[in-house]
């Protein structure tokens, strides 16, 4: 069970650090995005107010690789992914 739904929802929002309310989620879901430095964001998901995923979003030097580190805090679980532009 994943922390958001993967499709319906998205958000608008900036990187200062305040909640922004994410469209399409019936549980009163919001996310705020802060930029770290030039090719990092840090995302935190909450529920009710409850910080329910940290992300961390880096792309690479050459602009190629976006490699996304998550932390579960409901299931407490974490996991690493990247994405390779061609």
């Amino acid at each position: 069970m994943s922390s958001f739904p993967a499709f319906g929802t998205s958000y608008d929002a900036r990187f200062d650090g305040k909640d922004y309310p994410v469209k399409g989620d019936p549980e009163g879901a919001t996310v705020s995005l802060t930029k770290v430095n030039d090719r990092s964001i840090d995302e935190i998901r909450k529920r009710y107010g409850k910080i329910v995923e940290i992300s961390h979003l880096t792309v690479s030097a050459d602009g190629k690789t976006l490699t996304v580190k998550s932390e579960n805090k409901v299931q407490g679980t974490t996991s690493t992914f990247t994405a390779t532009k061609q």
